[in-house]
């Protein structure tokens, strides 16, 4: 449904008119919600105005930018791509979007909440992955806390241009398989 579909227009006010999967019920949600209406009603809506707020509120943690890698297949740069904006669909992300799941707690070990830096860097297969890729690139061992530490990894490689491209490249391939390797055994 489109935002224009939401607004009725009555004697020149446009009043939104709200469909919820679910009502909001926490604090936070309820806090949000007032915050929207009130910037609705007072600025109206513009993709512009939202497009401006959503990269300010996404502050440093991820590059506003994702540098596309042309010799990988294309379903291997859009995991990638969106496991740096976190939005593959984790468990945890799947709650946030109002998807009704049993537990967001990984499926695979159990032990933590299954986020895209859980999956990529703290899952034991995920760094067993990573183990074998330091050894079979021969570099020293790299250790990534975020996912956005795995895409920066190549910068770190000292063997010319066309080796840090190979190398991101050959991550960005990982990536995507420790990403099927989860669908595999979920599904």
């Amino acid at each position: 449904m489109r935002v224009a579909e939401r607004l009725e227009v009555d004697q020149g006010n446009g009043v939104f008119t709200w469909q919820w999967s679910r009502q909001p019920e926490s604090e936070e949600e309820l806090k949000e919600w007032q915050e929207c209406k009130d910037v609705l009603s007072t600025n109206g809506f513009s993709v512009k105005a939202v497009k401006k707020s959503l990269i300010v509120e996404r502050g440093t943690n991820h590059p506003p930018n994702f540098t596309w890698c042309k010799w990988v297949p294309i379903k291997c740069n859009i995991t990638a791509w969106r496991g740096n904006l976190d939005r593959l669909p984790t468990r945890v992300n799947l709650r946030r979007r109002n998807v009704d799941i049993p537990s967001v707690m990984c499926p695979l070990c159990g032990d933590y909440e299954e986020t895209v830096d859980h999956l990529f860097t703290a899952y034991s297969v995920a760094i067993r992955v990573w183990s074998a890729f330091n050894v079979w690139c021969n570099i020293p061992p790299l250790f990534f806390f975020e996912f956005k530490d795995i895409l920066d990894s190549h910068k770190l490689i000292r063997n010319g241009i066309q080796a840090e491209k190979i190398f991101y490249g050959l991550v960005i391939i990982a990536c995507w398989c420790i990403w099927k390797g989860r669908n595999d055994t979920g599904f």
